[in-house]
């Protein structure tokens, strides 16, 4: 018998309303993203450290408000077609990541 670490490999299921487990560290937030209607200004950024869940809570947001994702290395024109495309329900993940500024700036002041 060897005495090595065994590695699994583990995949994440479904990220969706139905699969997120609403905590005192993030029920403040998925109460936000379900009022999305009336978020000032019409964005909302989700902070927090890696593995938090920002992810999880932005997909299903997505998945809610019929909204896309645009990735942080996209093109300024691409994003805008997205954003256009999503009636203007767009969101960035990694958006803190390598990324075209202006694509940002883009779909933030689209």
């Amino acid at each position: 018998m060897s005495d090595q670490p065994r590695l699994f490999e583990f995949r994440m299921g479904e990220r969706s309303p139905e699969t997120l487990v609403l905590s005192e560290s993030n029920r403040d937030a998925a109460m936000m993203l379900t009022g999305w209607r009336q978020w000032p200004g019409g964005a909302m950024a989700l902070i927090g450290p890696p593995g938090s869940g920002k992810t999880h809570l932005a997909l299903a947001w997505a998945l809610e408000a019929g909204a896309r994702q645009a990735s942080p290395a996209a093109a300024a024109e691409d994003a805008a077609a997205i954003f256009r495309e999503s009636g203007g329900r767009v969101f960035v993940d990694d958006a803190d990541g390598p990324h075209d500024e202006a694509m940002l700036w883009r779909v933030l002041d689209l």
